[in-house]
C-alpha cells in the first residue's frame, strides 16, 4: 500500500484534482469532473496535506508557488473589479470562466463586502454619485445613467436603494409646479409628446410621471364620469323625468352672491358633499335676504336663475342643517314671492 501511495503524486489526475482544489473547487466537484470516488479526492487531501498548502498560497506563503497565489492572479483582480461594480457572482462566474465557488471563496477571505461598502460610502462624494444622482433627479432610467457614467446597472441601482433616491425625487416632483400642469394638460387629452413640447420637458420624463402616479387610469375615470353626466343631464334636458326626477335644494345661511360659477360648484362639492353636475338645483341666498341665485347643470354647462326683492327679505331657512330640500310648487311659490 505504502508503493502504491507513492505513485499518485506521479499520475495526471492527482494533479488535475490539486490544481482544482487549489482553485477553490470542492471534493465533490472534484470527483465528479475527474470521474473518481470523493474517498479519493479526500484521501489525497488529507495525505498531501492541500489545505494548509493552499491556505499558505492565499497568504503569499514564500514557499507557494506565485501562479498560485491568488492575490497575484488577473482572474483574481478582475473578479475584485467586478465585484466592486456590483455584479453578482454568477455574473462575474459566467465572465471568467471561473466556478461560482471560487468566487465567493475569494469574496468570503479577502472581505470584498465590506470593501465593497465602505468605497460606496466615498463614492457618494464623488463627481459620479453626484452626477448618477443629478441624472436620477431628472427621470433617467438606471441603464441609460450607467451607459452615460460607464458604470454597471447594479451600482446604480445600490446607490438609489442605499440613499433614498426614489422618495427624494417624489418629494420634489409632488411640490413642483411642472407636474401639475403636465397633469392638467394631460386630464384634458394632450398627449405625452405634445405636453413634452409645451413645458419643454423630455418625453420620458412625462411618461415617468404618468406610469408612476397612474395619471392614465384617472384620465379614464373622469372621462366616464364626465360620460354620466352627460348621459343623465341630456336625458333630463329631453324631459326624459322617468330617468332622474330634479331635485331643489335651498342652501341655508347667508351666502356671498358675489361668487362665480365655479366658487358655487365648489361649495356644493365640497361644503355641502354634493354633485354640482347632477342635475338638481341648489339655490342660494345673499347677505341681507334680498337676493336669490338658483344654479343647475343642465348639457354642457349651468343655468342660473336669479330674483332681487325690491322690498322687504324673502323668507329663508335658519337652520342647523346645512341645507334643506323643498319641492318644485314650493320653489316656484318662493321665485314668485311678493312682501
Amino acid at each position: 500500500m505504502a508503493q502504491s501511495a507513492k505513485t499518485f503524486p506521479s499520475s495526471e489526475d492527482y494533479w488535475e484534482a490539486k490544481r482544482m482544489y487549489m482553485e477553490w473547487h470542492t471534493h465533490g466537484q472534484i470527483a465528479k469532473r475527474l470521474k473518481r470516488s470523493r474517498n479519493t479526492i479526500t484521501s489525497w487531501s488529507g495525505r498531501y496535506n492541500w489545505k494548509a498548502e493552499r491556505v499558505g498560497s492565499s497568504k503569499k506563503h514564500p514557499r507557494a508557488e506565485p501562479s498560485r497565489v491568488f492575490p497575484n492572479s488577473a482572474d483574481y483582480w478582475e473578479a475584485k473589479r467586478l465585484y466592486m461594480e456590483w455584479l453578482t457572482f454568477e455574473q462575474i462566474a459566467r465572465i471568467l470562466k471561473r466556478s461560482r465557488n471560487t468566487i465567493m471563496s475569494w469574496s468570503r477571505r479577502y472581505s470584498w463586502k465590506a470593501e465593497r461598502v465602505e468605497a460606496s460610502k466615498i463614492s457618494s462624494g464623488s463627481d459620479g454619485f453626484l452626477e448618477a444622482k443629478r441624472l436620477y433627479m431628472d427621470w433617467q432610467s438606471y441603464e441609460s445613467i450607467a451607459n452615460t457614467l460607464r458604470k454597471s446597472r447594479k451600482t446604480i441601482t445600490s446607490w438609489s436603494r442605499r440613499y433614498s433616491w426614489r422618495a427624494e425625487r417624489s418629494e420634489r416632483l409632488l411640490g413642483s409646479e411642472e407636474y401639475w400642469e403636465a397633469k392638467r394638460l394631460y386630464m384634458n387629452g394632450l398627449t405625452q409628446s405634445r405636453i413634452s413640447i409645451l413645458l419643454n420637458q423630455p418625453k420620458n420624463t412625462i411618461i415617468a410621471w404618468s406610469r408612476l402616479y397612474d395619471w392614465n387610469a384617472e384620465r379614464k375615470e373622469r372621462r366616464e364620469c364626465k360620460a354620466g353626466w352627460r348621459a343623465r343631464m341630456g336625458a333630463v334636458a329631453c324631459g326624459d323625468t322617468s330617468f332622474r326626477e330634479q331635485r331643489i335644494y335651498l342652501v341655508t345661511g347667508r351666502s356671498r352672491m358675489t361668487r362665480g360659477l365655479d366658487g358655487m360648484a365648489a361649495v356644493i362639492e365640497y361644503r355641502l358633499g354634493m354633485d354640482p353636475y347632477n342635475g338638481d338645483r341648489y339655490v342660494f341666498c345673499g347677505t341681507g335676504y334680498t337676493t336669490i341665485k338658483g344654479i343647475e347643470w343642465r348639457g354642457g354647462g349651468f343655468v342660473v336663475e336669479m330674483r332681487k326683492a325690491q322690498r322687504g327679505r324673502f323668507p329663508w331657512p335658519r337652520t342647523e342643517e346645512k341645507m334643506v330640500e323643498i319641492s318644485a310648487e314650493e320653489y316656484r311659490q318662493l321665485m314668485s314671492w311678493v312682501n
